[in-house]
């Protein structure tokens, strides 16, 4: 009688045993995929964040690049103009300069 308690009392401690290792790796099992999970979340926000940067830095290169256009734009038509305006004062100077060797011409 108490052989039959004792075996039933075994296969019970077993049976939990079993089930114990059974929960024990089920938890390892939901820790780890939480581990992968938590890797690849990681990685695709680095993925993220580099593309960001990416298109931030083709954003400024695209910013500058017209930048850079407006202000040689702007370089070459201030040197227009001070070529113009170079021009429009020698012509004023040689006109005032004929003009004076005309009078003075009259005057003899």
């Amino acid at each position: 009688w108490w052989h039959r308690q004792l075996q039933g009392a075994m296969n019970h401690a077993r049976i939990e045993g079993m089930e114990r290792v059974r929960r024990r790796r089920y938890a390892c099992g939901l820790a780890e995929e939480e581990q992968q999970r938590r890797v690849m979340d990681e990685l695709k926000n680095q993925v993220l964040e580099i593309e960001e940067r990416k298109r931030r830095r083709e954003f400024a290169k695209q910013v500058l690049s017209e930048e850079q256009h407006t202000w040689v734009r702007e370089q070459r038509e201030a040197e227009e103009r001070d070529e113009g305006e170079r021009l429009r004062r020698r012509r004023l100077a040689r006109s005032m300069l004929m003009e004076e060797e005309r009078e003075r011409l009259e005057q003899r």
